[in-house]
């Protein structure tokens, strides 16, 4: 046989387990805990594709909570409210509307740049990336007491929410629930959600996982898990996604949905009319 198809042959089988890999996923309706991990053993646990929590602790990243915040109250944050819509404003601002009704920040990849809060996030960043990672994403989410995010999932095959102050509230469903959730994909922006609220509605065939998370515990969750997080009292969330290659790889379909979306949109900016 040819030296050259049989190369290809090999490629692509390999790229195949790769990426029948990254698609699958894992159903069972249960939570793993285990102690601070090493980060070979964090690899090992996180291929289960089951939700993990465990204890975590860098001193850096745990400054990173709401009081630390405070100097760079005139940078803007995104905030939202209970329809998921969001607009940006000063922190000082947003802390205000907090008090006011159920609202929260998240999506702050600028300002974490802007501010250079994203340093908190780099030696936890380099216990928690996985091998031949292609794209990293950080967050920080905060807000007023029980709101709660829209039920979604990521593609990523690395989600970790580490808790820095307060307490959050976890509801969690495994992939085989997505069509009882009347999933809408965003493809230009790449969310996948649903308009199900698993805080008030009561799906006749789906059961969730409720857990609650502390301060000082690092939540897995796995690629297609669906959640919704709901914030407890002070709660502050340090968010850190991952996709390495092969993960890219297999979530190609959607990204190429997303260009196309992303080129075939027109946005009009209406004229401003004075009363």
């Amino acid at each position: 046989m040819n030296i050259g198809i049989l190369a290809t042959i090999c490629i692509v089988t390999v790229l195949y387990i790769h990426i029948h890999f990254q698609l699958h996923t894992s159903n069972d309706l249960e939570i793993y805990e285990i102690a601070m991990p090493t980060k070979t053993k964090l690899e090992e646990v996180c291929n289960f594709k089951q939700p993990v929590l465990f204890d975590y602790y860098e001193e850096t990243i745990s400054r990173c909570t709401l009081d630390s915040l405070d100097e760079y109250s005139a940078f803007d944050v995104m905030v939202f409210d209970d329809t998921h819509v969001g607009i940006s404003l000063p922190l000082e601002k947003a802390r205000e509307l907090f008090k006011t009704g159920r609202r929260a920040t998240l999506d702050n990849g600028t300002f974490l740049q802007e501010t250079m809060v994203k340093r908190y996030y780099d030696l936890t960043d380099l216990a928690l990336r996985p091998p031949m990672v292609t794209s990293m994403t950080h967050d920080i989410f905060f807000g007023s007491l029980n709101y709660t995010t829209r039920l979604q999932y990521h593609t990523s095959c690395r989600n970790y929410f580490l808790v820095t102050q307060g307490s959050i509230t976890i509801k969690l469903t495994p992939p085989r629930n997505t069509p009882f959730l009347k999933e809408i994909k965003k493809y230009d922006t790449q969310e996948f959600f649903s308009d199900v609220n698993p805080w008030t509605d009561d799906p006749k065939k789906v059961k969730f996982l409720e857990l609650v998370v502390p301060v000082g515990k690092l939540f897995y969750i796995p690629a297609y898990w669906w959640y919704s997080i709901r914030l407890e009292k002070d709660a502050c969330v340090c968010m850190f996604h991952y996709k390495t290659l092969t993960n890219l790889i297999a979530t190609l379909p959607d990204i190429g949905m997303g260009i196309l979306q992303r080129h075939n949109t027109t946005t009009k900016v209406l004229p401003v009319v004075q009363l």
